[in-house]
């Protein structure tokens, strides 16, 4: 399932065991991030990953996992697999380091609930933020975000837009310009321009090409 997955996406994909630490599976464009060979780390494991990981980093994945498996068990059994967790964090060192989005959601779950295999989707980040940790789940319209500080989950709200700032950026994902959009929404090029501008502010973004990308990074799009 995962390497056909893989086949759709531009992704790296891969399947995390959870309990054992180690991938079962890792598709072979992982060279995309940092020059790691799927090859390679499936043999080499979790070691070489981990080596990758600036140390301040590797605290904060540590906390936001245990932080994150504690708050797993408190959500009802039918939501569990409509939890995405999104994380940011660097791999590399000095001047080769890149920021990678990860978005995980759970596969399967051990008798007392915990999850155990782990569907992971990681990218170059389009976040600027080097500790953007978050959660959604998906049927609600909940996101909670990770303060690192408290260690705590913090509940801000899911991020709204309206059925004409979507379908506009839809469009915009397509290729079309302002222009092309008016006509094919039957609206004034104004109102195309004010519905972006409205997404720049909902999203923190300052271009239609961050805010198509961040769109689908949310799950809006």
């Amino acid at each position: 399932m995962a390497k056909s997955f893989s086949l759709m996406t531009s992704a790296v994909v891969y399947l995390w065991d959870n309990v054992n630490n180690r991938f079962l599976y890792l598709s072979g464009n992982s060279d995309l991030l940092g020059r790691m060979k799927a090859a390679s780390i499936m043999q080499t494991g979790h070691d070489q990953l981990i080596s990758m990981i600036p140390t301040d980093y590797l605290r904060l994945l540590r906390d936001v996992k245990t932080s994150f498996e504690n708050n797993y068990h408190r959500k009802p059994k039918e939501l569990r697999y409509e939890i995405v967790l999104y994380l940011n964090y660097h791999i590399g060192n000095g001047n080769r380091k890149m920021l990678i989005s990860n978005r995980l959601t759970c596969m399967d779950i051990d008798e007392d609930g915990s999850p155990r295999i782990i569907l992971g989707l990681a990218t170059p980040s389009v976040h600027r933020s080097e500790r953007y940790v978050f959660l959604k789940i998906e049927s609600t319209d909940t996101f909670l975000y990770f303060n690192s500080e408290s260690q705590q989950w913090e509940d801000t709200g899911r991020i709204r837009v309206n059925e004409d700032e979507r379908r506009m950026l839809y469009l915009s994902k397509s290729g079309y310009s302002a222009k092309d959009i008016a006509m094919m929404m039957n609206k004034s090029t104004d109102t195309v321009n004010f519905y972006r501008k409205s997404v720049y502010d909902k999203l923190g973004v300052k271009s239609i090409t961050e805010a198509v990308q961040h769109a689908e990074y949310y799950g809006i799009i």
